[in-house]
């Protein structure tokens, strides 16, 4: 998922309000190419707004917040300690309970989610529960990390 890049794009639009409408979808050829962990994590304006369409901004946007979410469980699954994965069952002696409240702690480490509603609201952060994850890279250090060696793959090949 580090290195999903965009390789090709097709809009169809079926109904318009406008005659103008249709002009818009060659807005969207300026993404192919681009990677979609970038797009996600820069929180830019993907296409010019004035040369695209309101409604297939809005889809695109929801696109990609899903695709962001998707993201970071992929990353979580890979860099986030087992014993404290509150979706891995079997594993360590920690109750399940306790793991949420854990790794409730370790997304309200990321900018993205710290205060972003109220189960991750640092008026309702623990301060044992917080040191106990301030060594486990944030879900944006873990993108940062994965960009990184991607981008040392690309290098060798």
């Amino acid at each position: 998922m580090a290195d999903t890049v965009i390789l090709d794009i097709d809009i169809e639009e079926t109904r318009v309000p406008f005659e103008t409408c249709p002009n818009a979808v060659f807005a969207y050829r300026s993404l192919i190419g681009k990677e979609l962990s970038r797009i996600v994590r820069s929180n830019d304006k993907f296409v010019e707004k004035k040369s695209s369409c309101l409604h297939i901004n809005e889809l695109l946007e929801e696109g990609l917040r899903a695709y962001g979410a998707a993201y970071g469980f992929f990353l979580k699954d890979k860099y986030y300690p087992l014993e404290y994965h509150e979706d891995k069952m079997f594993i360590g002696t920690l109750p399940r309970e306790t793991r949420r409240h854990i790794t409730q702690h370790w997304w309200m480490k990321d900018r993205r989610v710290k205060n972003s509603c109220y189960s991750f609201s640092t008026e309702r952060e623990n301060p044992d529960l917080k040191e106990l994850v301030k060594d486990i890279p944030s879900f944006t250090d873990m993108t940062l990390i994965e960009l990184k060696k991607q981008k040392e793959i690309s290098k060798k090949n």
